[in-house]
């Protein structure tokens, strides 16, 4: 088995791997950097990115033959394993040649399609198959075995891959601090021992040795921030981050507050329902509601999806309603949302719960929420814990897996890595290595 890292090796994000036995190619992710050419955050998404051949050109796509869109499709390739719905895992599949199979799980095919319907840009996953965790699937000779694991995004997972002969891990991105602690352990329990290669990520190494904060402490956190706080609560944080959402859910119910989700965070949590025990606008779930945003319902009624407008109308909620009784809310919002949220009264003196990586108030895509803060003399509470393991939780699977070789990814610091292992193997982008 031949192993090559696209991309991946020395940067967060962007993450490309392939694999090759008897003359066959698999690929496992193709994300878009989060780093761009020039060392500020990457903004290869939306109308005004560059195309695919651009984006080859500048060395920013990686260079593979046979795979993409204007390439004459080379059939040794077996498909792509997609490991997440983060776009740095999968951003720039939508650049493969349309022959090429997607493998994801359900959570993750529903998650892409979401993304592609809000924002408009066709992402290619028509020729898909989905898996599912601990049941291994066959692409070519290549036995693949994939593993929830717990991390920041929904149906993320791992793998074990085989050809009858090697064996290789990839992690993909998860943690041990999560909503599913389990995960990680029924991983340890399965996953093979003296596998070949362990592909591991890395993108906490380069901080400090120091234990991260659970779901449950950010939970115990947001709900005493709502307890104290006098006035509406706003919320900033991914919408794709179910564990959080489920964190802001229970600490409001906890604090007799009612979660307002947007329309597109409703609609993922609707469409996710099935799939887990989530609070999804429903019954069910009584303090829910859902807030129009006007920007994006002009675009739903703009591209023909009014049904989705009509999905909530039961649960939906209005700034007037809002203003009646300000302190019973926490309500997410995001800068698209600023102009609607202005029409609330009582915004003098609230909090805002940040909920994000701390990197990306330095955006500027966050401009117009800092503005809105400061112009209401907001306080911004910062509350989170990362979507990654940190260095214990690496440790951990080394110990108990013992790989005979760690490659590392998704880090900006693979040279730390042979601080904390003894059997660290450094690769290049673009380096095949034989296993």
């Amino acid at each position: 088995m031949k192993l090559t890292i696209h991309r991946g090796t020395r940067e967060i994000g962007g993450n490309c791997i392939e694999l090759q036995s008897r003359g066959r190619r698999i690929f496992f992710d193709l994300g878009i950097p989060l780093v761009g050419p020039g060392g500020g955050r990457s903004s290869f998404g939306g109308g005004n990115s560059p195309s695919g051949r651009e984006l080859l050109d500048t060395g920013i796509l990686p260079r593979i033959s046979g795979v993409y869109q204007w390439d004459t499709l080379d059939e040794s390739v077996e498909g792509i394993v997609i490991s997440h719905a983060h776009l740095d895992h999968y951003g720039f599949a939508c650049h493969l040649h349309q022959g090429i199979r997607r493998y994801m799980g359900e959570g993750t095919r529903r998650l892409i399609e979401i993304t592609g319907l809000f924002s408009g840009e066709s992402l290619n996953a028509e020729n898909h198959a989905t898996f599912s965790a601990g049941r291994p699937f066959h692409a070519g000779p290549f036995e693949i075995t994939p593993f929830l694991m717990d991390h920041s995004a929904f149906d993320s997972y791992a793998f074990v891959i085989k050809d009858g002969e090697k064996r290789v891990i990839y992690s993909a991105d998860f943690r041990n601090h999560g909503r599913k602690p389990g995960a990680l352990e029924m991983f340890l329990h399965r996953a093979p021992r003296g596998a070949d290669v362990l592909i591991l990520e890395g993108t906490l190494v380069a901080g400090e040795d120091h234990k991260q904060k659970s779901e449950h402490e950010v939970e115990k956190e947001i709900r005493d921030t709502l307890e104290g706080a006098a006035h509406i609560v706003f919320i900033v944080q991914s919408s794709q981050n179910i564990d959080r959402i489920v964190s802001f859910y229970k600490a409001a119910r906890s604090s007799g507050r009612v979660l307002v989700v947007d329309l597109y965070t409703a609609y993922i949590l609707s469409r996710l329902k099935d799939l887990a025990g989530i609070p999804y606008p429903s019954s069910a779930f009584r303090n829910i509601r859902v807030f129009y945003p006007s920007s994006l319902c002009r675009r739903l009624d703009r591209i023909g999806r009014r049904d989705i407008m009509e999905m909530f109308r039961r649960f939906r909620i209005n700034p007037e309603k809002l203003s009646e009784n300000p302190s019973k809310y926490a309500m997410m919002m995001r800068s698209s949302m600023v102009s609607d949220i202005e029409c609330i009264d009582a915004l003098e003196g609230a909090k805002v719960i940040y909920s994000l990586w701390k990197g990306y108030l330095e955006e500027e895509s966050m401009k117009p929420v800092l503005e809105f803060i400061a112009g209401h003399r907001m306080q911004l509470v910062e509350i989170h814990t990362s979507g990654h393991a940190d260095i214990r939780a690496l440790q951990r699977v080394v110990r108990e897996l013992k790989p005979r070789k760690i490659i590392p990814v998704h880090t900006f610091q693979p040279e730390r890595f042979h601080e904390l292992f003894d059997n660290v193997l450094s690769v290049s982008d673009g380096e095949e290595v034989t296993i």
